[in-house]
Order: structure tokens, then C-alpha cells, then sequence
């Protein structure tokens, strides 16, 4: 790396360590001044957003499985019985 690119991300390193408390201090007011009963819908968008993102399908239990299993079989007995 050069020296002047080294310079440079230093830097850049120092403006964020200076910057970054100041614009946390303002999120976290701005956060609490939210009226968030006047804007509902949009973090409720939000909410659903981030749900849909992180949806994964879950995968039945092996207890599911097995009345699954059981249904099934009774099934095919009582067919045989017929």
C-alpha cells in the first residue's frame, strides 16, 4: 500500500472515530422523539419488511411426523379392511 493511500484511510479512520459518537448521539435522540403512535403503518411496513426477509419454512417436529405417519397407515388399513 502507499504511503499516501495509507494517509488517506487513516485518515478516514479518524473522521469516523470523531464522527461516529456525534451521529449516534442523534440517532438514538431522534429515535426517542419518533412519535411512533402518528406512524404506525409506517413501522408496521417495517416490521412486516423485515419479517418477510427472515422468513424461513419450519420443518414439522418428529411428533408431526409420526401422527403423519400414523394417519396415513390407518388409512391404508382401513382401505385393506374394506
Amino acid at each position: 500500500m502507499k504511503p499516501l493511500e495509507k494517509e488517506l484511510i487513516k485518515k478516514w479512520v479518524d473522521t469516523w472515530k470523531r464522527t461516529g459518537p456525534a451521529l449516534e448521539k442523534i440517532r438514538r435522540r431522534e429515535l426517542r422523539q419518533f412519535d411512533y403512535a402518528a406512524n404506525w403503518q409506517h413501522v408496521d411496513a417495517l416490521l412486516d419488511s423485515a419479517a418477510l426477509q427472515t422468513w424461513r419454512p419450519r420443518r414439522p417436529s418428529s411428533l408431526v411426523i409420526m401422527q403423519r405417519y400414523f394417519m396415513k397407515w390407518r388409512k391404508q388399513q382401513e382401505k385393506k379392511a374394506k
